[in-house]
Parts: structure tokens; sequence; C-alpha cells
């Protein structure tokens, strides 16, 4: 890294910081789950051991102190970084894991709520067709009566036979 790089990744570094800081709070805030708080707080105490390693390191860098990978400034800062990022594996599981038991638990209520709207949905046509059925019934089981009607218009005194029609008056009495 060159001398003109290092200003920007400080800087970048402190931006990804303070974002982490508002989402660690914000977790904080939101997590109601004694486990997930509880995890929270490790990862919170891992991360300021891995920040306080960074800046141990970042020290020695800046004294001129030779750091490969075997010296104990590199290897502490790795162990403290891998410590960090399991804790932030775990509280990330244990999240998905709340967040896919509530997901499976919300499926289901509105699995529920779909079948009793259906449910109420069929209820009032069951009704208009039951009723559709019963005045079908009342309709079939009413008898018809045949009532025969005179064609001639002759007079029923004068004591003649009176022919009758084929016509039949359809309508209930």
């Amino acid at each position: 890294m060159t001398r003109e790089e290092r200003p920007n990744y400080f800087r970048l570094s402190l931006v990804r910081k303070r974002l982490n800081d508002k989402l660690f709070d914000h977790l904080g805030q939101t997590m109601v789950s004694a486990d997930v708080r509880t995890l929270l707080a490790d990862v919170r105490s891992k991360r300021l051991a891995s920040q306080r390693e960074y800046r141990a390191f970042l020290d020695a860098a800046q004294q001129g102190k030779p750091l490969d990978i075997a010296s104990p400034e590199s290897r502490q800062l790795t162990a403290a970084f891998v410590t960090y990022q399991d804790a932030c594996e775990k509280l990330a599981e244990r999240i998905e894991a709340d967040s896919l038991q509530a997901s499976a638990q919300v499926t289901k209520e509105v699995a529920l709520i779909r079948r009793l709207f259906i449910g109420f949905g069929f209820l009032p046509l069951s009704l208009v067709l039951g009723f559709i059925l019963v005045i079908i019934y009342l309709i079939w089981a009413t008898p018809i009566e045949a009532e025969v009607r005179d064609d001639n218009c002759s007079d029923e005194s004068d004591g003649g036979e009176r022919s009758y029609s084929a016509e039949f008056d359809l309508t209930n009495r």
C-alpha cells in the first residue's frame, strides 16, 4: 500500500466501523430473544478485542517492526479476527434459525386465514344453492291441477253437452 492509498484505506475503514456500530446498535434494540442478545454481546466483545489487536498491529507497522505472518502481532490479529468471525457466524446462524421459525409460523397462520376465507366464501354460496334446491323441491312437490276450459263459450245453464278442448290451465290454485 502506498502512502497515497493509506488515508483512503483508513477513511474507508472508519466508514465501515461506523456502519457496523449502527448495525450492532440496531440489532441490540430490536432483538428480544435472550439467546440472541447473549450472542450479540459476545460478538461485540470479540469485535472490541479484534479492534484492539488491529490497532496494535497498525502501531507496530508505524514503528517499523517487521510484520510477516509469523510475527506475534500478525498471529494475534489473525486469531482475534477469526474468533470475531466465528462469533459473527454463530449470531447470524441463530438469527437465521429464528427467522425461519417465525416464517414457518407466519406461513401456517396465513394458510389458516386462507382456509377461513374460503370457508366463509363457500358458506353464502352453499346457502343460496340450498335455497334454490328447496324452491325446486317445493315446485316439484306441489301438485299441478289441470283445468279444462270451454272453447264453445256455450252457456252452462242450457244443459247441453259441452265440448272440451285439449288446452289446460296450469296455474296453481
